[in-house]
């Protein structure tokens, strides 16, 4: 298999050699993660003949039927221990897959398998994980993860595409020898974080996001503008990793030999999401990453034909030249497409990059009606349905990645009244054809009667009383902990000084961006970097304060699980 894979390239390289380096590989994540790296054709021998290092390839990831694929059953394994997995499938003579099956008479026999590989293989027989880099759990239907990763939130269940969910269909599918390769190659990801190695393997959602986005680029470059679409929106409900499918969508791009070494721009409207993007794809490894600085900083680089990636705030395009790159290999993934999209900014970044391709990714639904509208007209034309990918809230909560979402009704002399709501909001934002949420929040700002009522001292303070009554009888004694929406940062402060006079002073915490114009009451609530990011994901243990968070309308409270402590969320 050696000599085979690397025929075409004249490279040999003795068997001796290469099972050398492979006995050297250490138990643990590291040498897991460097035998996928020697999987993926990044190992270097050398060469005697050329008198120079060579890439050693052990799998054809282009062509699947120059591999070979087996499997075995009872797969026999002696070190401190001797363990059989149920199955182990290999590739080329080497392990990349376990399979364990479990009768499905077997309460959470998914469970019990993930605790099988992931605890007992881990820390009794670590040698055994060296080298697969998948495991799976069959009972009537199939999960999987990746190896060296005992977060059971990263444990999916794998589904296919349609309806047909048994398990035949679903085993084919999954360890399908194409797609096998493919996840192999491009959906095992390693990250580093808290000076840590994490691993874990994209959902199927993401895999099939990322693939129809590779796909359109490819038909889209050297098409010309009519006969191939050149947009695309993906919905992905909020916390199913958006943010991961557009790195490893933009690391297939980079790699995709049609697009010659290409542009690609990632597009966020906050600063906050800015950094946070450029520490992600660091965190991923992913190299030649640019971040715009400045508008200047930004013209320069497209002004400069630079090939690699670049992070950059939406409000940079701001005036930007028309034309400024007109190459076809420009690829865009605007972050949270439903707030950028319908403006000036978003105007001005597409006449600088009249040929490039673009997508949306957004974790908020848009429908055909006046909120969301333009974002359907900018990103969704080609597509009938208005999506390239769509993965919805109900999907979510059926896989288990989101917790769905529960209400109770405040009394109704609690509520504003429906005649103030009409005067001062639903009538405004129906004579204003509204067609984005920054719209709505902008007519909101300007509702100055309806924040009035809202913030008045003693609706206030009877919201706050309800609160912490609320609190006290049914959230405490469950753990949980609460989230207060207030109409804008005024509100928040307010609500602290009511929730006080209720609750002790630790039991609240108002999360806010300060301002230099800020006046004494704000001014008060005020927090630095490190205060906003801890207040914002309040620890999960029960007992930690502090038990409320309350931050103004455009900051909403996270439904996603995976914390152990879900949030209760009352929104005023």
């Amino acid at each position: 298999m050696v000599t085979g894979a690397n025929a075409s390239a004249g490279l040999s390289t003795s068997v001796e050699d290469v099972l050398h380096r492979l006995r050297t590989v250490r138990p643990d994540m590291t040498g897991n993660e460097a035998f996928l790296a020697t999987l993926r054709g990044h190992w270097t021998v050398y060469d005697e003949a050329e008198k120079r290092e060579r890439n050693l390839s052990l799998i054809d990831f282009d062509t699947p039927e120059n591999n070979t694929f087996t499997f075995t059953q009872e797969f026999k394994f002696e070190d401190r221990d001797v363990r059989r997995t149920d199955m182990m499938l290999f590739v080329n003579g080497f392990p990349v897959t376990i399979v364990e099956n479990k009768s499905p008479t077997v309460q959470d026999a998914e469970l019990v398998a993930f605790d099988q590989v992931q605890r007992i293989y881990t820390q009794r027989i670590p040698e055994l994980l060296k080298f697969p880099q998948l495991f799976a759990a069959c009972d009537l239907r199939l999960h999987y993860g990746a190896t060296w990763n005992q977060d059971l939130k990263a444990f999916y269940r794998w589904k296919a595409e349609g309806k047909d969910y048994g398990l035949e269909r679903l085993s084919k599918s999954l360890f399908d020898p194409a797609h096998l390769l493919r996840v192999l190659r491009d959906y095992v990801i390693f990250y580093r974080a808290d000076d840590q190695t994490h691993k874990f393997v994209l959902r199927p959602h993401q895999m099939r996001a990322v693939e129809r986005i590779v796909r359109r680029v490819s038909a889209a470059v050297g098409a010309d503008l009519v006969s191939a679409p050149r947009t695309g929106l993906v919905w992905h409900t909020q916390g199913s990793g958006k943010t991961l499918s557009m790195i490893v969508a933009a690391a297939q791009l980079r790699r995709l030999p049609q697009l010659e070494n290409p542009t690609l721009l990632v597009v966020v409207d906050r600063r906050g999401l800015e950094t946070q993007m450029v520490q992600n794809l660091e965190a991923f490894g992913c190299p030649a990453v640019a971040r715009a600085e400045s508008k200047r900083h930004l013209r320069e680089l497209l002004a400069s034909d630079y090939r690699g990636l670049i992070v950059t705030l939406i409000h940079k395009f701001d005036r930007i030249p028309k034309g400024l790159n007109p190459r076809h290999n420009v690829v865009v993934l605007i972050d949270e497409a439903h707030r950028s999209q319908e403006g000036d900014l978003a105007t001005y970044m597409r006449a600088a990059l009249p040929n490039g391709v673009y997508f949306g990714l957004t974790g908020t639904p848009v429908d055909k009606g006046k909120v969301g509208r333009g974002t359907l007209e900018t990103s969704g034309q080609p597509d009938p349905s208005g999506y390239l990918d769509k993965y919805t809230i109900d999907e979510s909560v059926e896989d288990g990645t989101t917790v769905p979402l529960y209400y109770t009704l405040t009394p109704a002399e609690l509520r504003l009244d429906r005649d103030t709501l009409e005067e001062e909001f639903f009538r405004v934002v129906d004579e204003a054809g509204v067609a984005s949420i920054e719209e709505l929040n902008r007519l909101l700002d300007k509702a100055e009667k309806l924040k009035a009522v809202l913030k008045a001292p003693d609706r206030v303070d009877r919201i706050a009383a309800h609160i912490a009554l609320h609190y006290r009888e049914n959230v405490e004694p469950r753990g949980f902990k609460g989230f207060v929406v207030a109409v804008d940062r005024e509100g928040c402060a307010l609500y602290k000084q009511a929730l006080d006079r209720y609750l002790p002073e630790d039991y609240t915490q108002v999360v806010y961006t300060g301002s230099h114009k800020d006046d004494d009451l704000l001014r008060q609530h005020h927090l630095d970097e490190t205060e906003e990011k801890r207040g914002a994901r309040p620890s999960a243990t029960p007992t930690n304060c502090p038990r409320y968070s309350s931050s103004p309308r455009n900051c909403s409270p996270a439904t996603t699980r995976p914390s152990s402590t879900p949030c209760t969320s009352i929104s005023r």
